[in-house]
């Protein structure tokens, strides 16, 4: 980067200290050499390489921390991202559980069963497969029907048939008739195809105007759905399609009909209308099925990570500091096929969680460690 012929050099980042001193000092260097002198000199005067806070061992605290954030405050300018949420206004989460039917639940633990069997035999294409089935078996139980029919599952795939319009299915019915009778717009994500087919079909059946959006539809399809849910269609059902690269903040109610496994969904499902320029409270329904692993990801997401208190950007933060070849739905699917019942799926979880809080320290912890090195932008130079 030295040898780069620029006159002028500017730096982006999230982390400009982690458990170094040093990390500060050769970041500086490159913006503006020997601002901090040389890094004898540097670490004569502030200490050791060790940053404040930092649960490193040997090594010395640093010194004179008042004259260091002086002398960042010449070469850098910091923004909390608590500060972009002050531009935001709050988001309100609730969990709505429904309990499924009998016939429901029977059904959803007869596939979680046969998955957890054959899962710990199968291929890792096999597994893929499984992973899909278990998934859908939360969502809909007619949407389920073509992959159990994929798998070779067809005795099962007969009863999912049979079933009527799922509990959670008549939830999100009442939700919206409420919304429609306060005039607001909604916006509902479901996982799949099949299961927003089933949506659409459904909200025709009663009444409801609704206009959908998917991976599908065309480009002229796509706008002609979103501009009318901007106008006088009050529901957009949707699938991930939307879950990326689209502004909707003239909505404030969002629907999660299925809830994904991996929370970095749900988090950009919730910036596609908590961003700039959104003037009300967003309100966040979760709908869950009880019983179900979405009903388990669920509670650990929110007794762990506060999921939906978090601002804007930190739930990246956290998840990379689990480990780097963590991934939330991978362990959450492993967990469900080595445990043997509901009550191991529930102690693999929380361990799970566990990690997930510990992450979440650690984060909290560099972000003090920042905070004692480098001032905000809104403290008094």
């Amino acid at each position: 980067m030295r040898s780069l012929p620029t006159r002028s050099l500017l730096l982006l980042t999230a982390t400009p200290v982690e458990n170094r001193l040093d990390d500060i000092f050769h970041l500086v260097s490159l913006v503006k050499p020997g601002h901090l002198g040389s890094a004898k000199e540097f670490r004569g005067r502030y200490g050791g390489s060790r940053a404040p806070g930092a649960q490193t061992s040997g090594g010395e605290p640093p010194r004179d921390l008042a004259r260091l954030r002086r002398e960042l405050r010449k070469v850098m300018v910091r923004h909390r991202r608590s500060e972009v949420a002050l531009m935001l206004p709050r988001r309100l989460a609730e969990t709505l559980r429904v309990s499924p039917s009998r016939e429901e639940k029977a059904l959803y633990e007869a596939v979680s069963e046969r998955v957890r069997i054959e899962g710990r035999e199968a291929t890792p294409s096999r597994l893929l497969a499984l992973r899909a089935v278990q998934r859908l078996a939360g969502s809909s139980p007619r949407a389920l029907v073509p992959t159990l029919e994929k798998v070779g599952w067809r005795d099962l795939a007969a009863i999912a048939k049979t079933l009527p319009v799922p509990s959670k299915a008549n939830a999100l019915v009442d939700r919206l008739r409420y919304y429609q009778s306060k005039g607001d717009k909604v916006i509902v994500f479901a996982a799949f195809q099949e299961t927003l087919a089933d949506l659409v079909e459904l909200c025709a059946a009663r009444e409801l105007s609704a206009v959908a959006y998917h991976g599908r539809l065309s480009r002229r399809e796509k706008e002609a759905s979103i501009g009318a849910f901007r106008g006088e269609v009050p529901v957009l059902l949707t699938t991930e399609a939307a879950g990326e690269g689209r502004n909707l903040q003239f909505c404030h109610v969002m629907i999660n009909f299925d809830l994904p496994w991996n929370p970095m969904q749900i988090e950009q499902r919730l910036g596609r209308i908590h961003r700039i320029g959104q003037d009300h409270e967003v309100l966040v329904t979760n709908l869950v099925a009880t019983g179900t692993i979405e009903d388990r990801i669920l509670s650990v997401l929110e007794a762990k990570l506060n999921l939906f208190e978090l601002v804007v950007g930190e739930l990246d933060m956290v998840l990379g500091r689990v480990s780097e070849e963590f991934d939330f739905e991978t362990s959450v699917f492993s967990a469900h096929v080595d445990s043997v019942d509901s009550d191991e799926l529930d102690t693999r979880l929380a361990k799970i969680g566990e990690e997930l809080a510990r992450a979440r320290t650690d984060y909290l912890d560099s972000r003090a460690r920042t905070d004692a090195l480098v001032a905000t932008s809104d403290e008094p130079a």
